[in-house]
């Protein structure tokens, strides 16, 4: 599978909050876009979302473990609980920074590994999360 997406919830979360409510449409999103960009590798991207008196531990996104029986390299993503933006601008820009890493291992690691489905699977979750400019709309 070329991407996938999960989250661990740390603390009480509400089910409605925006970056809970991002969170789980980036999952949803993945699930979609692996399904047209089939893949022996991959990446996992694991949000590790913070609540009240509950930060995820680590800061940015980092690298985790591979699972060499579904070839995916896990990505872990820190998403706090106060953002300096969007929540839909955040995960974009940690699934871009998510996806460097990825190929960063896979060009170390696994030599000759294409990764061009996670790549193109992950670009097009990162383009879905992120607004439409339009002609007549403000910059």
């Amino acid at each position: 599978m070329a991407i996938q997406a999960s989250v661990i919830f740390l603390g009480d979360s509400r089910a409605d909050a925006p970056t809970t409510l991002a969170v789980h449409r980036v999952r949803q999103l993945a699930r979609e876009a692996a399904q047209r960009y089939p893949s022996d590798f991959g990446i996992q991207y694991l949000f590790h979302v913070g609540g009240p008196g509950h930060g995820p531990g680590d800061e940015g996104v980092r690298t985790g473990s591979f699972r060499k029986a579904n070839g995916q390299k896990e990505i872990q993503i820190a998403v706090p609980e106060v953002l300096e933006t969007t929540p839909e601008e955040f995960l974009a820009r940690s699934l871009e920074d998510g996806l460097a890493l990825g190929e960063l291992y896979f060009r170390r690691k696994h030599k000759g590994v294409s990764l061009d489905a996670a790549r193109q699977a992950t670009l097009e979750v990162v383009a879905q999360l992120r607004p439409k400019l339009h002609p007549d709309s403000e910059l």
